[in-house]
């Protein structure tokens, strides 16, 4: 149960916090990042330290866990996902391009499954740019949703900037746009989330048959 509620609050946080950047940042936002890796690492460190650390096989992941979080700095790798609400799927295609025509790089085009079109550029490496065309269940002035995938490789790589560029170039395009449906729905779900997470967590702390209610009252003995 605690476990369940843990998870709860996570989803809730994330819900909540994806609700900000919708209205914050003009519905166009990172969503998965290198830094969002490594904070979530980080805090999936922490849980079991505090709570699973005397098993061994706890200990061996922590470890391995540790490991990877250092590796993965130094690794010429990086992958972020871009959302890109309340648009449609033609500007989301119309300005990638026109932004990669006005830099001058030099890049091929192919489809995949599930409407996704790949831009490749040969001279940058296993570097790509994957727009992936989505649809909302939240309907605002657009019902079109998209995605935007960018895969970095080598070090100063100048697709970052390509991309920094689009993501400012899609926030002026939705300048104008509402998204008080979207972010109101969002901000209903992680309350909702939390309630639940809370009740969840205060019948774990009630409960003595819960064995991480036991290491949270040795935490504050």
């Amino acid at each position: 149960m605690f476990n369940v509620a843990v998870t709860l609050i996570g989803i809730a946080f994330g819900t909540g916090l994806e609700a900000l950047k919708v209205r914050m940042q003009k519905g166009v936002y990172f969503r998965e990042t290198r830094v969002a890796m490594r904070v979530i690492l980080l805090l999936s460190i922490a849980v079991l330290f505090l709570f699973l650390r005397d098993e061994t096989m706890i200990q061996w992941i922590i470890g391995g866990l540790v490991l990877f979080l250092v590796a993965e700095m130094f690794i010429p790798y990086e992958r972020a996902t871009i959302q890109i609400r309340n648009g449609s799927h033609t500007e989301a295609h119309r300005e990638l391009v026109r932004l990669l025509d006005e830099s001058g790089f030099t890049y091929e085009t192919s489809s995949s499954g599930f409407d996704n079109t790949i831009y490749r550029f040969s001279d940058l490496g296993r570097s790509k740019l994957i727009v992936k065309d989505k649809g909302s269940f939240i309907e605002e002035e657009y019902s079109d949703r998209a995605e935007l995938v960018a895969v970095y490789t080598g070090y100063g790589n100048p697709l970052k900037e390509v991309v920094d560029t689009y993501i400012y170039r899609m926030r002026d395009l939705r300048e104008t746009r509402s998204f008080s449906r979207t972010t109101m729905i969002l901000s209903s779900v992680s309350v909702i989330l939390s309630i639940i997470a809370a009740l969840l967590f205060f019948q774990a702390w009630q409960s003595p048959a819960e064995f991480p209610n036991q290491r949270i009252d040795e935490l504050f003995d």
